[in-house]
């Protein structure tokens, strides 16, 4: 999968060029795919977390490189 490469408007020079990245998690059935993306998103894992259907979530990540 190649990023897609976005130019954000009025930053300063070191965030002038994004990455997005979109990762899809697919597994079994009662197996933790909501509970490990949102201990990713959100720093918090909960043990036993009910889904049902699909959980959509958004995590944005800024990188300063040198």
């Amino acid at each position: 999968m190649t990023p897609r490469r976005t130019q954000q408007v009025g930053v300063g020079p070191s965030t002038e060029h994004a990455y997005i990245y979109r990762v899809v998690l697919l597994g079994s059935t009662a197996v933790g795919k909501s509970s490990i993306a949102f201990c990713y998103v959100k720093n918090d894992f909960k043990e036993f977390m009910s889904t049902v259907g699909c959980e959509c979530t958004t995590a944005v990540f800024i990188v300063e490189l040198e």
